[in-house]
């Protein structure tokens, strides 16, 4: 091969490395701008004051949330909210899909001044309670957990010889099927 065959096929391989990687980027950046609505439904279903909510960067996703409120972090009412727009953005996020890396929070006053910074990472935070579970309207019913079970975890009991075990034998004779 010439020296140009060469610089065409060195051309063509970055070129398409290129357009693979912008529309990467691309997809990326979409999915940090997607978080934004997302977050201001959810914070709107718990009645959180917030004022903004920002991406700073998208690769990896790190938000700015700034909220109103009248006192600092550390007063009772604004901790507990902190707590909560911490637990929405890494657990309930991501849950949906959204992986945060960090979070910024500002607390401001009503005249827009702020009163409170606030900076965490997705990997050191810690909850002291459970998750929160999901709202009713996400959750299954009895027969369609039934039906779920029924598709999913009998045909392992009956594939693995699973029956004879005394709690499994009582659920599979839970769920109609008899052994």
């Amino acid at each position: 091969m010439n020296k140009k065959t060469i610089y065409s096929v060195v051309l063509l391989t970055l070129g398409t490395i290129g357009i693979f990687f912008l529309f990467f980027i691309q997809a990326y950046a979409q999915k940090g701008e997607d978080i934004v609505p997302y977050l201001e439904e959810r914070f709107k279903q718990d009645n959180i004051p917030v004022v903004e909510i920002a991406v700073i960067r998208h690769f990896p996703l790190h938000l700015r949330v700034t909220v109103q409120s009248t006192d600092n972090w550390r007063s009772t009412e604004n901790s507990a909210i902190w707590e909560s727009i911490q637990r929405t953005v890494f657990l309930d996020a991501h849950q949906d899909g959204y992986s945060v890396e960090s979070l910024i929070g500002i607390l401001q006053s009503d005249q827009g001044v702020q009163i409170d910074y606030a900076e965490q990472d997705a990997g050191q935070v810690q909850f002291d309670r459970p998750v929160t579970p999901r709202p009713p309207s996400e959750r299954l019913t009895d027969d369609e957990t039934k039906e779920l079970l029924i598709k999913e975890i009998v045909p392992l009991l009956d594939e693995y010889h699973l029956h004879g075990v005394p709690l499994l034998w009582m659920f599979s004779r839970m769920l109609g099927r008899k052994r």
